[in-house]
């Protein structure tokens, strides 16, 4: 596993969870429960992790290389059922284990797949925890500055607008920018 150090603030690559499954079935022609299963592995190697990541991990894992809406029906429907079996919460459509809520995972983005470095799909909870790494090491910030140390974090030499977007709505829940 590699790292991305910034500072004094190391946050290792985030490793997508690649799961061998029965490419001969459809994702959405397997049980509810063996869907909530593979779900559980993905939640537990990536959360917090969004919906739609888990279903196109669970879709790539039987030899599919889109998320149709037959697939991430059956998927939702699945961490559903998971949601009442395991210790896990969903927040704003990402999953995590609940031990995780105090203390997320945080990982840089940089050398992940395209689709995961897209703000919308980068965690308010994870985005909280990078941010209070980016204090601890540097001391309270001005928002732009705030914004960008976490950017860099991340292993991003800039942040767009979405992400800083993201940024400020998750260090200001209820805010609006």
């Amino acid at each position: 596993m590699s790292t991305n150090e910034v500072g004094g603030i190391r946050l290792p690559d985030y490793e997508v969870c690649e799961l061998s499954l029965n490419p001969r079935v459809e994702p959405h022609d397997v049980s509810r429960q063996a869907l909530a299963g593979e779900a559980l592995k993905v939640i537990q190697m990536e959360g917090p992790v969004h919906t739609t990541e888990i279903a196109r991990r669970i879709a790539n894992g039987h030899g599919k290389t889109k998320v149709g809406a037959r697939i991430l029906s059956a998927v939702k429907s699945a961490l559903l059922l998971l949601q009442h079996q395991e210790d896990l919460i969903e927040d704003e459509g990402f999953w995590l284990a609940e031990k995780h809520v105090d203390n997320p995972p945080t990982r840089a983005r940089a050398n992940a797949s395209g689709l995961l470095q897209k703000a919308e799909l980068i965690s308010p909870i994870e985005l909280r925890a990078i941010g209070e790494l980016v204090i601890q090491e540097y001391g309270p910030l001005e928002p732009d500055a705030m914004a960008r140390e976490i950017t860099r974090a991340m292993g991003f030499k800039q942040a767009g607008t979405a992400l800083k977007n993201a940024i400020n709505a998750a260090l200001n829940p209820g805010e609006t920018s």
